[in-house]
């Protein structure tokens, strides 16, 4: 079981969006696949879910209910865990992230956990980020965007090392990118050498076909074949890529 984080300390960079269709390539790939949200905001239970629930990823972490109490898949055979709206008020109570899937057995029926997170760091989200094998960096090619992604790196780093864990960033992926505009080019040259190998090569443009899968609530590919769908599917190839 390896566990890939999606992370940004800014939002509306297009996380929940890129972990729900990271996940649905990897299970294209034949890895069985798990998403797992850890943003208060919930939009990813809300996408897979679509209906009222009571108790999610903090309960669990509480110890006051079972993994098997909030895991579920849905009509797209999406497996997934189900977050909690107040997830923020959690407290380090010395849970293990890992642990706890690994004794519910997750372990032994998940190739990959994919985690989304929201901007802001809490207890909740440190322990997704110590659990996690990758951590994959989303990013718009905006200059905010841009000066905060060295700051967020060693911000990361730290909380790793803290907990002697170890941070693999498999990458950072470019999202909302698009090409009409002069200064996006400008900015993605000034971030191709900023970063290097560690920027994907592929990036992830404004298709309109990605804010239409957002509306019903499913991967882009389910809408429909599509140059975002091919993105997303490259993207998940160069990130196995990085993994051998």
């Amino acid at each position: 079981m390896k566990i890939l984080s999606v992370i940004n300390e800014k939002g509306g960079v297009g996380k929940t969006t890129t972990t729900l269709n990271i996940a649905h390539e990897l299970a294209r790939h034949g890895f069985r696949t798990l998403l797992l949200d850890l943003d208060k905001q919930c939009d990813l239970t809300k996408t897979v879910y679509r209906q009222p629930w009571e108790v999610g990823i903090r309960e669990v972490l509480e110890g006051i209910t079972s993994i098997d109490e909030i895991y579920y898949e849905n009509e797209d055979k999406l497996r997934f865990i189900l977050g909690s709206k107040d997830i923020s008020a959690f407290k380090d109570n010395g849970a293990d992230l890992r642990l706890i899937l690994e004794q519910a057995g997750i372990d032994k029926e998940t190739d990959f956990v994919v985690i989304d997170y929201p901007p802001e760091a809490n207890d909740a989200t440190i322990k997704g980020l110590i659990a996690s094998d990758y951590v994959l960096i989303v990013t718009e090619v905006e200059t905010l965007s841009i000066d905060n992604l060295l700051p967020m790196i060693e911000t990361l780093e730290v909380v790793c090392s803290s907990h002697e864990r170890p941070f693999n960033i498999i990458g950072i992926v470019a999202n909302k990118v698009d090409y009409r505009r002069n200064l996006t080019k400008i900015n993605y040259e000034r971030l191709s050498r900023m970063l290097g190998n560690i920027l994907f090569d592929t990036h992830i443009g404004t298709n309109t076909m990605i804010p239409y899968s957002i509306q019903e609530g499913v991967p882009v590919r389910k809408v429909g074949w599509s140059k975002a769908a091919k993105q997303y599917s490259l993207l998940v190839e160069e990130m196995l890529e990085r993994m051998k």
